[in-house]
């Protein structure tokens, strides 16, 4: 009995010294807040007299500066005019930042308190509590003295309940998926909430009841507010969606504009090339073709083409080159600039009609065994009468004495190139890396299209603006913008003859000349940094300034007035559009889809007689759809027990259903039944049940309408 007695002392002395620092906790955070609260208006009373003497010190500076003349007494006051008011504003600007800072202090000493005296007294046990000692002589602990009330009454059990509810959400998070999570959540939260409520109503019942209701309206919650997640992602995703589209236009505007521009500017140069805008723009539209099937780039084609044709190829030696040089370069993975240095090289050959290693080396570097191919020309040649195998060393003798003819050369290297490496290209451009070669050239000649639209009708524009510019209106334009050049002008030179002056004046000042020869630095710099504040407040004075000051005005009241009545116009009204959410959406989906099945209904109606009711669904299948003849019509506004016969016309109305064959069938069954008795049936030859069985359907078919009716 002793025993029980004293555990039960033990654990309540455990806890009494928590609830003693708890208590200790909210009388120091009181305490704080009353000294921060006193240092608060401590500091807006010094505020306020300060702020005072910067009005009376403006006041002053303003007057002085009005009084400034030429006497040393009119500087003197201006400068501690100055010096007094920098001062005072310097002092009201920290006393407003000290205040400011305490005032932030004492919100978060306040919050800590709230926190405190929740966990101080937010919580308390069921009654019965915790009791130690029941045996005769023991004590025990009473309902209302219970361990578990006096945890509660300083907060211990509500800690425990954040640790059991944190704990709890995040298995619940880690085996459900976000928005379950949520519901779940939600609905825990809110029972715990509603049996505490139900518990100070009614002890017992009202704890469940209130569990019970809570967690019906957390589930509620909770829904709402997975609803306003869906919600908020949706809006996200079609704001993202509408600004990558614009910019999906931007850029293809830009892309394809700067294209068809290039490719312009290649017919211009092909034509001078070829000789005729004709021979150019059959060329240029032979690249683009040519590319498209080819790992070939239009830019690439372009530059191969024009030094092809400077160093003397005509258009089917160029092709032939390209057709060479593309399959060497697919196989051998040579691309872009490399393959315009091999045509550069055999274009260089054939022009100076001269076979050097300058020319054959660049070749040779990228895989292309020019020396070999030159070895097997020599053997191969007509002039070869003595059938001599020619080697390597062969070629370089004849590079040496320079007897090769470059011309030749160049068509030798060209057409061996051609037969080894020969359907490379093809190959190559069934391959990803070709394919997506192909696909860029593909959408390059797209964004090429919108770009020459884009140019053509653009071009309107810029000939309208160079006329404007060219003419009378031009001339006009540029004397008013000569005129605002120098008033900007004006306004700098203006700013910079106030700071001259104000130097001037500060270096030549007793103080200025006495800290100069004191070699005091720091206080040279803050008469200099005092005379440009001093320069730059009397710039704000001139009458340049001021000038400059209400035209500032005026433009702002001017766009005011103009932009009220169109605000919506730029981007407002865009901008409600964007804010609407899924209930929006489903909205506008459900108007499509009743645009969609008006349009088929019309379109049923035109391919034939008579008229068409009912409503689409699916992949626009005709559902319900009710086709009636051109015969008026019987009105069924009470309903329509049975449809007599096929294609029978009638009006519908909201709210009433309309049950296909099938349905009706299973909707009917067992009701209205049809019963045949009193008959015999002579049964002469086995046909004769078939036209009995008939008969009877036919029977039974005719009484069941008949029973609808």
């Amino acid at each position: 009995m002793a025993t029980d007695a004293s555990i039960a002392v033990s654990v309540k002395d455990n806890f009494s010294a928590g609830i003693t620092g708890m208590k200790k906790n909210l009388t120091d955070f009181e305490k704080e807040i009353t000294a921060t609260t006193q240092k608060i208006q401590s500091l807006n009373r010094q505020k306020a007299n300060v702020a005072v003497d910067v009005a009376k010190a403006k006041q002053e500076l303003k007057e002085a500066r009005k009084a400034i003349d030429d006497t040393d007494e009119s500087a003197k006051r201006l400068a501690e005019a100055e010096y007094n008011y920098a001062n005072l504003t310097s002092e009201l600007k920290s006393v407003t930042s000290e205040a400011n800072a305490a005032s932030r202090a004492l919100n978060g000493l306040r919050d800590q308190q709230a926190k405190a005296e929740n966990r101080a007294g937010g919580s308390s046990a069921p009654s019965g509590g915790i009791s130690a000692g029941t045996g005769g002589g023991g004590s025990s602990g009473s309902g209302s003295g219970g361990i578990l009330q006096t945890l509660g009454a300083s907060g211990a059990a509500g800690f425990v309940g954040d640790v059991l509810s944190d704990t709890i959400n995040a298995y619940i998070g880690s085996a459900f998926d976000s928005e379950t999570g949520t519901v779940i959540s939600s609905a825990l939260s809110s029972a715990a909430t509603g049996a505490a409520i139900g518990t100070a109503i009614a002890p017992g019942v009202g704890t469940a009841v209130g569990a019970v209701g809570g967690a019906l309206l957390g589930a509620v919650s909770g829904g709402a507010q997975n609803f306003e997640s869906r919600d908020d992602y949706f809006k996200s995703l079609v704001n993202d969606r509408y600004e990558q589209y614009n910019q999906d236009i931007a850029d293809t505007l830009s892309s394809g504009s700067a294209v068809a521009s290039s490719r312009e500017q290649s017919r211009l140069q092909f034509s001078t090339l070829l000789g005729s805008d004709q021979a150019a723009a059959e060329w240029v539209d032979w690249m683009q073709q040519y590319g498209a099937v080819t790992p070939f780039s239009f830019d690439d084609l372009s530059s191969m083409s024009r030094v092809g044709l400077s160093y003397g190829f005509d258009t089917d030696e160029l092709k032939a080159m390209m057709q060479a040089v593309g399959d060497a370069g697919s196989a051998l993975g040579i691309e872009g600039a490399d393959l315009q240095n091999i045509a550069a090289y055999l274009g260089r050959m054939n022009s100076s009609d001269k076979v050097n290693l300058e020319y054959l080396n660049p070749l040779i570097e990228r895989g292309i065994p020019a020396i070999d191919y030159l070895a097997e020309a020599m053997t191969d040649s007509a002039d070869n009468v003595e059938g001599k195998q020619y080697t390597a060393g062969d070629v370089y003798d004849a590079i040496s004495k320079g007897i090769l003819d470059g011309s030749d050369a160049a068509r030798a290297i060209m057409g061996a190139m051609a037969e080894e490496y020969a359907g490379s290209m093809a190959a190559m451009s069934e391959t990803y890396a070709g394919k997506q070669s192909t696909l860029q050239d593909a959408e390059d000649q797209l964004n090429a299209a919108m770009g020459e639209g884009y140019n053509a009708e653009r071009e309107k524009g810029l000939d309208a603006q160079i006329e404007y510019l060219s003419g009378e209106t031009g001339k006009q334009m540029e004397e008013m913008y000569s005129l605002i050049g120098q008033y900007q002008a004006s306004l700098e030179n203006a700013k910079e003859e106030a700071m001259r002056n104000a130097m001037e004046t500060a270096t030549q000042s007793d103080e200025y000349q006495k800290a100069m020869q004191e070699g005091n630095g720091a206080e040279m710099g803050r008469l200099l940094a005092e005379a440009k504040a001093k320069a730059e407040a009397e710039y704000t004075q001139t009458e340049e300034y001021q000038q400059y000051l209400s035209s500032q005005q005026g433009m702002i009241e001017s766009l005011q007035v103009e932009l009220s009545g169109s605000y919506e116009a730029l981007g407002y009204s865009l901008g409600q559009e964007l804010s609407k959410g899924l209930k929006n959406a489903e909205g506008l989906v459900k108007a499509a889809a009743r645009e969609i099945n008006n349009a088929a209904l019309a379109e049923l109606s035109a391919s034939q007689a008579g008229s068409w009711s009912g409503g689409m669904t699916g992949a626009g299948a005709p559902n319900y759809i009710t086709y009636s003849p051109d015969v008026e019509g019987s009105g069924n506004a009470a309903g329509l027990a049975y449809v007599p016969y096929d294609n029978y016309r009638t009006r519908l109305h909201e709210g009433e259903r309309v049950l296909t064959a099938a349905e009706n069938r299973a909707y009917t069954g067992g009701s209205g039944g049809v019963t045949v008795t009193g008959n015999n049936f002579n049964v002469r030859e086995e046909a004769d049940i078939e036209k009995i069985a008939a008969k009877l359907a036919d029977e039974i078919e005719q009484r069941r309408r008949l029973a609808w009716q």
